[in-house]
């Protein structure tokens, strides 16, 4: 009987600074801490390779984003229960986003009773300082097609990710709750959800300084509402 569940959130950076000293210590984490459901970003798929795959055990069902970067970076979504419906909302809405693969990989998780069917988005917006606008304009859609979805065939609402923003931007366009708790720091700073300071040095100075925001909560009272 399923009553409760954890979820694992983390940008895993590709395969960037010293990968093999970081895989490891990321096959290690997400088996210490057993997460039901986890949401990957910057995750490397191509032909030859799965990043998702290599670092999380066969127990996990894998889905991971269609319209990747050149390179095969995405994002992943794995679960240890099966996956029913998956939609992909297009995020690239002005001429500034054509850059980043930008997506919200939405993910029904069929679990079992009591806890019933999981609505799971996995957000990655625009990365970029000045591109707010285009980020709230990518949260709105994200919520129009969770509220589409869970119209049909309703369920439990989660949205995880990479939200590259200040959550007051966020929660100004996903009006769930009035403050997202932030998801227990359930996986170190080591195991790479941001680049360590030596590796950033290339950024913009602005961007090197910026806050990640990684987050995980529910949203069963989400409402898209419209920009003013």
């Amino acid at each position: 009987m399923v009553t409760n569940l954890r979820i694992a959130t983390l940008n895993t950076w590709g395969t960037r600074g010293d990968w093999k000293a970081r895989r490891p210590i990321l096959q290690r984490g997400f088996e210490a801490l057993s997460p039901d459901l986890i949401t990957l970003q910057e995750t490397i798929v191509t032909d030859g390779y799965d990043q998702a795959r290599e670092i999380l055990s066969l127990a996990y069902h894998l889905i991971h984003q269609s319209a990747r970067e050149p390179d095969g970076q995405g994002v992943t979504t794995a679960s240890r229960w099966p996956i029913g419906q998956a939609l992909e909302v297009d995020l690239h809405l002005t001429p500034r986003t054509a850059s980043f693969a930008s997506t919200c990989l939405i993910t029904e998780i069929l679990v079992p009773e009591p806890l019933g069917r999981i609505w799971l988005a996995n957000h990655l917006p625009d990365w970029q300082l000045d591109h707010e606008h285009e980020r709230q304009l990518q949260a709105t859609a994200a919520a129009r097609a969770l509220a589409r979805l869970n119209a049909d065939r309703p369920g439990h609402l989660i949205v995880a990710g990479d939200l590259d923003a200040d959550p007051g931007h966020q929660r100004s366009v996903l009006d769930g709750p009035p403050r997202p708790r932030r998801a227990q720091r359930l996986l170190p700073r080591r195991l790479g959800e941001c680049p360590p300071r030596r590796a950033r040095a290339h950024l913009r100075p602005r961007e090197s300084v910026r806050r990640r925001l990684g987050l995980a909560f529910p949203a069963d009272r989400l409402h898209p509402r419209r920009l003013r």
